[in-house]
């Protein structure tokens, strides 16, 4: 508890939050919170019980932008990963805030946005949410579009202005890593 009052003294002052992967997993008790900081989690547990609402599937699949001119999305083109993606989120209804950023028509999610994987929420205290599902293999990190999509999502978080194509990286291997 004292953690996630910390969280939230930081989000009132308009700080950034991510939430990558496994991170995207909420107890009930804070799923408020987290849907008011950032929008949307993976719902595991209901009325105390692990009850999941959401999903997990393992697969290669087209990974869709949905929506092109949020500045999220600079550079970024629809691109293929093979990923454990986690789906049928929560997301805040009816949230004019809240941008679908990815999604993997492949899940085949419960209609209207199962099939989100990744988000934008810009909050009403000025800070700046974002979430995504994928991130399990570290193999991924090799695919320039979802390396540019996450650190997208970290400048554009953290309110700096992501440049027209898109952060540029490059992917550093095991060894480079070492050296």
């Amino acid at each position: 508890p004292e953690r996630v009052r910390f969280m939230d003294r930081q989000m009132k002052r308009g700080c950034g939050f991510l939430t990558f992967h496994f991170s995207t997993f909420a107890p009930q008790k804070y799923a408020a919170d987290v849907l008011r900081w950032n929008g949307g989690y993976f719902q595991w547990e209901q009325d105390g019980k692990r009850q999941w609402y959401s999903a997990i599937r393992t697969l290669s699949a087209e990974v869709k932008i949905d929506s092109p001119k949020h500045p999220l999305s600079r550079g970024l083109k629809s691109f293929e990963l093979n990923d454990e993606f986690y789906f049928n989120l929560r997301f805040t209804k009816d949230d004019p805030t809240l941008v679908p950023i990815w999604s993997v028509s492949a899940l085949a999610g419960r209609k209207p946005d199962g099939n989100v994987v990744a988000w934008a929420r810009q909050r009403e205290d000025g800070g700046r949410g974002f979430g995504t599902t994928a991130g399990h293999f570290y193999r991924n990190w090799e695919n320039a579009s979802f390396r540019k999509t996450i650190l997208n999502a970290v400048a554009w978080a953290a309110k700096l202005d992501v440049p027209a194509e898109g952060v540029e990286s490059k992917y550093f291997t095991h060894a480079e890593i070492r050296e």
